[in-house]
């Protein structure tokens, strides 16, 4: 089930996208959290920590967490309005249009939007925007209202400051991916992403080249991904933030069990193991490690690497309320494929007790599948064919070709093994028919790649003419700067001949010998950080060496020039005396 375990993956990195925001709250103790809130001292400080709160408990579904979120949202609706503070009051309503009743839901998006615009606030009127365009997408399918959101929110950004301006572009760009819109997605997250570059924001850079390897996942050009994913790791390392810093190297270990590349996404996994024991990673970043691993080496067709992935960190894959079919499941898949046949008929059994609840029909799709797996290992083929039956059933009514393709070839050789000719015929006629269907889809989605790949061969165009003008504006400038500093001191020997003070002279040579060190200390300042890479201590070491021989030269030279030039040897005044002195000389030859 492939396409089911990216859907899976893409489902996780959606909640990845909307959650940066909130940083990484979802993964830290809750211990730490509290703490914060009991030290917050300043009204910016205690509603930063409400909402930290609030986010961690929307994301674990037990009943302590579902009376904490209630409690938290009330607390932060109550704080935020006695500060009168339109920003802050519009932060927390923007923080809980996080919720999953999508019944609530309009109604605090509509909410937010109001206050915003009452308040003249665009960044949040654009993000109201952009949760209605979601809403619209997930809850009430309309794809007309749904890109209306996106341009909405996209035209209100005109007014904005740069980092604001970059987040509504992250936003957009992480919805248009949702939509499947890739190329719209990759083109809001290039240009947030450009502007985050020359802004040198590490927070902003980080945020896009997350969003730009997720959407080269959705397209399964794992090698795209890992490269944009990998540039986001030392960003994250430079901004301390060692529990996003461990889910990446999770995803980076996914994309390469995904590539066939086993060795390089074992590093990346241990590495993410190794972050989490550092920091005493909470229970929810475990979890959020080991289940974001698993459909990638489920995928892969390295059976000893899962085996021993079970065996090391099945531990640390909890099972939560609300995901209890889908996890079980997705466990029972795992142990199968290693030949654990007991530990996934266990799993599997207990998953079903979970198909009554309240489960989206891809969990129940995902369920039904495995079920038919375990039943086909035991040749249990009546079971097995209607579990295929049934899973099969709910892959057509969402169109999803792949799984379709996927369990009716397993459905057929079930059949067959039943002898049941006439219905493995129908099953086959079908699985022609979605071939077919499959093959223009899959033409649709390699002009999109082919789209995605001109677009981005366009902004490396881009950037190279950007950085040649760039580069010919430099040298243009040093040119300049070069002519400017030989004219000063061209200027400084000719007034040797005219009558000047000394203390122009001075001045003059003070300012002319200033430029030229400076403009010394500008060309080494480049040559010194090719060298140093930006290391703080040896970029000082670098500059105290260069002013200890610089800031000695200066005041010799200028001293030695001022002297000179001050003598009567190049005044005027001198030159005249030595005149009048000849002529004299001269007219007392004359006389006698």
């Amino acid at each position: 089930m492939k396409k089911l375990l990216l859907l899976c993956i893409f489902t996780a990195g959606i909640l990845y996208c909307r959650a940066q925001i909130f940083s990484d709250n979802q993964y830290r103790n809750l211990g730490i959290l509290e703490k914060e809130l009991q030290q917050a001292k300043t009204p910016d400080e205690k509603t930063n920590a409400l909402i930290s709160l609030f986010y961690y408990h929307s994301r674990h579904n037990d009943s302590s967490n579902i009376k904490a979120v209630v409690d938290y949202s009330d607390q932060l609706e109550v704080f935020t309005h006695q500060t009168n503070d339109p920003e802050l009051i519009a932060r927390a309503y923007l923080n809980l249009t996080s919720t999953n009743n999508k019944e609530d839901l309009k109604s605090r998006i509509d909410r937010l939007h109001a206050f915003a615009k009452l308040h003249k606030l665009s960044y949040y009127q654009a993000l109201a925007k952009v949760r209605e365009s979601g809403y619209y997408f997930a809850y009430q399918p309309d794809q007309n209202k749904t890109n209306q959101s996106l341009n909405e929110a996209i035209n209100l950004t005109k007014g904005l400051n740069d980092s604001l301006k970059t987040l509504i572009y992250f936003f957009a760009g992480n919805s248009y991916n949702e939509m499947n819109s890739h190329l719209q997605a990759l083109e809001l997250a290039f240009e947030a992403n450009e502007i985050a570059t020359k802004m040198h924001s590490l927070n902003l850079m980080a945020r896009n080249y997350g969003l730009i390897g997720f959407i080269y996942t959705k397209l399964k050009d794992y090698n795209k991904s890992i490269e944009y994913r990998l540039r986001e790791l030392p960003l994250l390392r430079m901004m301390n933030k060692p529990h996003l810093l461990a889910v990446r190297h999770a995803n980076v270990a996914r994309d390469f069990f995904f590539s066939n590349q086993p060795v390089l996404g074992n590093y990346h996994l241990q590495e993410a193991y190794r972050l989490a024991d550092s920091i005493q990673g909470s229970k929810r970043l475990y979890n959020q490690i080991t289940g974001v691993t698993l459909p990638g080496l489920l995928n892969s067709n390295y059976k000893e690497i899962l085996k021993d992935f079970l065996k090391k960190y099945r531990r640390h894959f909890f099972i939560f309320p609300g995901y209890q079919l889908f996890d079980h499941s997705l466990l029972a898949e795992a142990y199968e494929k290693t030949g654990n046949i007991d530990s996934a008929r266990h799993m599997v059994s207990r998953a079903g007790v979970y198909l009554s609840g309240n489960v989206s029909a891809g969990d129940r799709k995902y369920y039904f599948y495995v079920l038919a797996l375990v039943a086909s290992y035991d040749k249990n083929w009546n079971v097995a064919a209607e579990n295929y039956k049934k899973s099969l059933q709910i892959a057509l009514s969402q169109n999803n070709l792949a799984d379709c393709i996927k369990t009716n070839d397993s459905l057929i050789n079930t059949l067959i093994k039943q002898n049941m000719f006439q219905e493995a015929s129908y099953y086959y006629k079908l699985g022609d028919s979605l071939q077919s269907e499959l093959a223009k889809q899959t033409d649709k989605e390699d002009i999109t790649r082919q789209e995605v790949a001109a677009l981005e061969k366009e902004k490396e165009l881009q950037a190279f003419e950007k950085e040649k003008e760039k580069n010919q504006r430099h040298n243009l400038q040093y040119l300049g700067i070069t002519f400017g500093v030989v004219a000063l001191f061209v200027s400084l020997l000719v007034m040797g001949i005219f009558k000047v003070s000394p203390r122009t002279i001075k001045i003059l040579s003070f300012f002319s010998f200033l430029l030229f060190f400076e403009f010394i200390f500008l060309i080494f300042k480049k040559q010194i950080a090719v060298i140093t890479n930006g290391e703080p201590w040896m970029d000082l070491a670098f500059m105290v060496l260069l002013a200890a021989v610089m800031v000695p030269l200066h005041h010799w030279g200028e001293h030695k020039v001022v002297a000179y030039l001050s003598s009567k040897k190049f005044s005027f005044s001198a030159l005249k005396t030595s005149k009048h002195r000849t002529v004299s000389k001269k007219q007392i030859v004359n006389e006698s």
